[in-house]
Parts: structure tokens; sequence; C-alpha cells
């Protein structure tokens, strides 16, 4: 990193920007692994199905209760009209009206409760297929075909870790600051009025050449008086995929 005519000179470890752990939100039978391992995979990606029968069952199951649900409702319509017609005079009327009114609102109710449902087990259906939430680069598969995985979708209850993916492109670079340095990068920005450094020049592994750039765009509040350094963190292109998690570089 040059500023001030300096360069300082630190050795970091590159680390994902987002790593996901690859779970199910509905419970099953494992029937699809659709990545190698270690394969690199884009968003949308296919990487796992569940078995679907037992989900489209209870779709099935709701939609027969919505048009039950909607059938009660013409009912209950076209009893509220027939009592509210002018003919119907009778001392009773009144009080009609208003046990119609009430049988037609409890059938709107049931037919929206219904909807709800259907909504409810679409959404287990669909949840049936498993993604990829971003662009990056699979781990191995921890669960094989067959299995009996366990979901849930917001994880009140234990589910199964299927895998993990991490993101590639742009990459973390993860570096301590000694005390001396940073003490250069505050008078660098007491010259600059507040700005700190940015530009990050990298050498991957032996190379001798800083032929990648970064930017710097973290560093920690709290100074570790135990190591005698400051956490830190850059930001760095990856779009060729070549630097890895967990790897040391310079810069």
């Amino acid at each position: 990193m040059r500023e001030l005519d300096t360069r300082l000179g630190f050795l970091g470890q590159f680390s994902a920007v987002d790593m996901v752990e690859v779970r199910a939100q509905v419970g099953g039978t494992l029937t699809g692994i659709y990545f190698k391992d270690g394969a690199i995979v884009r968003k949308g990606d296919l990487l796992f199905t569940i078995d679907p029968v037992s989900y489209e069952i209870r779709l099935a199951q709701e939609q027969a209760q919505l048009e039950a649900a909607k059938a009660r409702l013409v009912l209950a319509d076209q009893e509220l009209h027939r009592i509210q017609e002018p003919k119907q005079n009778d001392a009773g009327t009144a009080q009609n009206v208003e046990q119609r009114t009430s049988d037609r609102r409890a059938a709107q109710a049931a037919m929206d409760d219904a909807q709800a449902r259907i909504r409810d087990a679409r959404y287990d259906l669909d949840h049936c297929g498993i993604t990829a939430p971003f662009m990056g680069r699979m781990g191995t598969h921890l669960v094989s075909l067959g299995n009996l995985i366990a979901g849930s979708r917001a994880a009140t209850s234990p589910t199964t870790l299927l895998a993990t993916l991490v993101s590639l492109d742009p990459i973390h670079l993860d570096f301590d600051v000694s005390e001396p340095d940073l003490q250069t990068l505050s008078n660098y920005r007491a010259l600059t009025e507040g700005a700190l450094p940015s530009n990050l020049e990298l050498a991957l592994g032996s190379d001798t050449a800083y032929a990648r750039h970064g930017t710097l765009d973290f560093i920690d509040n709290i100074f570790d008086r135990s190591s005698g350094t400051i956490h830190a963190r850059a930001t760095v292109p990856n779009a060729d995929f070549r630097l890895m998690l967990g790897v040391s570089e310079r810069q």
C-alpha cells in the first residue's frame, strides 16, 4: 500500500464477503443433488430437491377446501339477498337479516382462510427445490440422496445442514495493522482532512510484483493491546476466481 510515498507491508488472508449454510425450509426425503462438490454455481441454480408428493397432496386438499368455501359463500349471498327483498316484511325479518349477514361474513372468512392456506401450501411446495441465493463456490454435499432431512422456515427447530456456499467476486482481505503503521495511517488522515488511504496493491503468494489492486474499506474501532495490532479489511476484485479463501497474501 503506497501512502505518503511509503509502502506499508502487511500479510493478509482472504475471506468470503458472503457465506451461507444451505438448509431446507421444508422437510422430506432428499431426491436430487444438482452440483458437483467445489463447483461454481450461479444465483438461482438448482442445488437440491426434496420429494414434493406430500406437499402436492396438501395443496390439492387446500384447493378443495377453497372450492367448498366458495360454494358456502355463494349460498350465503343468495340467502341474504332473498331475505332482504321488500316482500319479506314479517316480524322476524330484521332478526333473520342479521343472522344471514353473520352467516355471509363467516363464509367470507372461511374463504379468506382457505386462500391463505393455499398460499402456505404452495410456498412449501415451491421450496421443495433449493436454489443458490448468490453466485459462488459450493462446498461438499453433507447429505446423500434418500436421506430424510429436517427443514424449518424460520429455523425455529433443528434443520439439516446440506452444504455451504461462499461468494467469490469480490473477496475480502483481512489483515492486522501494527501500532507504528496505524500511526502512519493516522498521520495521512490528518493531512487529508479525515480521508483514509484506500488503494491497496497486492502480491499473490511468492510473486514479487504487486499486480492486483483492492480498496481498504474498514479499520476496526478497538486496538488489541495483547497483539499490538488493529484489524483492517480490504475488498479485492476476483473476476478470474484465482484468489482462494484462507490463502495469505502480501500487500
